[in-house]
């Protein structure tokens, strides 16, 4: 089963509007530290948010965190580091006074794909060209035709990749509308993970966040009906700032059963 699939991930910005001075008065604070459960040390950079209210901070040098302008009432604080378990706690916000808070986070188990990382008996000698890394030596391994090849040849390894420009930040108010193409590219990710096993940091400009992103099959719902395709959509707080949010698009095609589809021919281009 083969389905055309698509996936988009946007940073959005959420702007926070000073409130009215009738809504000041609605409104408390709520403040203090983050510690590692385990050593009591204070913790950086936590992620912190109330739950439906769209605000949040991320603690400080010392573990501080301040947060503005809650509204009064009962409301859920979730905190968030990579490589602790998030913890959540339910605090009471009454309007004009500061809740006080002490929030422990502990380390969690972090399972990777392991790699192997495998070289060759002779050493070698990296040589950059341009944008591109290849690898001179191991002779004694090459039949005399490939010796003289890259002899002569010194460079025959043209692996190049064109100069990605970053978008800049546009705000979505006078800038509403968004389009990305549909045609679906993996490519990057295996360049990417060629790279890493052969112990080299990929070119900047070889790494293409979109390629990444759709390498990965998500189980996205197939299309109902007569609709081409269906949409999936998700949200998630941004780890490097809690007040932005970051949204996966998924566009996924219906599969075609190839059990069914006529022989196909298939033309292999060598480029010598």
């Amino acid at each position: 089963m083969i389905a055309p699939k698509f996936a988009l991930v946007v940073a959005l910005s959420l702007y926070l509007v000073p409130a009215a001075s009738p809504l000041v008065a609605q409104t408390g604070t709520i403040a203090g530290i983050v510690r590692s459960g385990a050593s009591n040390q204070p913790l950086s950079n936590v992620q912190i948010s109330v739950e439906g209210t769209g605000l949040g901070a991320l603690s400080n040098n010392e573990g501080g965190i301040l947060i503005l302008q809650v509204p009064a009432g009962e409301h859920t604080v979730v905190a968030q580091l990579i490589g602790y378990s998030p913890v959540r706690q339910t605090v009471t916000v009454r309007a004009g006074q500061t809740t006080a808070i002490d929030i422990r986070l502990f380390t969690s188990a972090v399972q990777l794909e392991a790699l192997v990382v495998t070289g060759i008996a002779v050493a070698a000698e990296r040589r950059s060209v341009a944008n591109s890394v290849s690898l001179v030596g191991a002779m004694a391994s090459r039949s005399r035709a490939e010796q003289l090849f890259v002899r002569y040849n010194p460079n025959f390894n043209t692996e190049s990749y064109g100069r990605i420009v970053e978008n800049e930040f546009m705000a979505v108010g006078p800038h509403p509308l968004s389009t990305f193409s549909i045609d679906v590219d993996r490519a990057s990710y295996s360049n990417v993970r060629r790279y890493l096993r052969d112990g080299v940091r990929p070119p900047i400009d070889a790494v293409r966040i979109e390629e990444l992103v759709n390498y990965f099959t998500y189980g996205d719902p197939e299309p109902e009906g007569d609709v081409p395709f269906s949409v999936t959509t998700e949200v998630a707080p941004a780890p490097w700032q809690p007040l932005h949010r970051l949204v996966r698009i998924g566009l996924k095609g219906r599969s075609i059963d190839m059990r069914d589809a006529p022989p196909s021919n298939l033309v292999f281009l060598l480029d010598v």
